[in-house]
């Protein structure tokens, strides 16, 4: 993958971010809850280990590492020492199930066990999507600008390419009938890469944008994605366009602005 897409957009992919950087953001109660279980389980294990170093012990614990190790470096794994998590944990219930005089406790023990990933994954979602920041982009979309009714005005214009936010893609591909020329999919690095050129390139926006024959730009209102970042928008949206580039009046006012390219000037 290009490394350009790095702060162009993967960087701030919430799935693709260290689970560290819940810390950067202040949120250590979401940071517990991603990793307290796996953790908790990992040292059972590792007291399995001491206790009995079968092979599938060694293997199932090793198997857990791994997985608390991929969720470090990255939420979208975070399931694999949830689940991963429940052998080591369900053993050490069965083993208190035998020891403990109580076998209501050490059911409750057992049930937990099995339980734990699906709570795990209840609270981690409740913290990453009520504390602030956690999210992982930098920005927020207003929510206008994503709504339905929103696109009436482009799917109204004939049909062409259209340039937009990556995050805006699926949505003008779902409610029009236009093309565009960067969508959140890495196997479109090449659209997001030419259009950080446009957004960012001055003298190489115009002939980039005449190449692939791109016939709108959508800006949002306050939009700070960081693939927009750039002089182009700057310019759009103090009143000074490129003459390449001219308003469609009618959706100046709506969240939703509208740009239709012009090279026959």
């Amino acid at each position: 993958m290009n490394p350009a897409l790095g702060p162009l957009w993967l960087d701030h992919v919430s799935e693709n971010r260290s689970v560290f950087g819940l810390l950067r953001d202040g949120n250590l109660f979401a940071f517990i809850g991603m990793v307290a279980h796996p953790a908790l389980a990992l040292l059972a294990g590792l007291w399995l280990v001491a206790r009995k170093p079968t092979a599938e012990t060694i293997i199932a614990v090793a198997a857990l590492a791994l997985g608390m190790a991929m969720q470090l470096f990255a939420f979208k794994t975070f399931t694999y020492p949830a689940w991963l998590a429940v052998a080591p944990a369900a053993a050490v219930a069965a083993i208190l199930f035998e020891t403990l005089k109580s076998r209501i406790l050490a059911l409750g023990a057992l049930t937990a066990a099995i339980l734990s990933p699906v709570a795990m994954a209840i609270g981690s979602t409740i913290l990453l999507t009520t504390i602030p920041g956690s999210a992982g982009k930098k920005f927020e979309q207003p929510e206008a600008c994503l709504a339905t009714a929103s696109y009436a005005r482009l799917a109204s214009l004939p049909p062409g390419r259209v340039l937009a936010p990556i995050d805006f893609g699926p949505a003008i591909l779902a409610l029009t009938h236009h093309e565009v020329l960067s969508a959140p999919y890495h196997r479109l690095q090449t659209g997001m890469t030419d259009a950080a050129e446009i957004y960012r390139g001055m003298g190489k926006s115009e002939p980039t944008a005449r190449r692939l024959e791109l016939a709108y730009l959508v800006d949002c209102d306050n939009d700070t994605s960081p693939e927009t970042a750039g002089w182009l928008l700057e310019s759009l949206r103090i009143g000074a366009p490129p003459p390449w580039l001219e308003p469609i009046p009618e959706s100046q006012s709506e969240p939703l602005r509208l740009w239709r390219f012009r090279f026959d000037r």
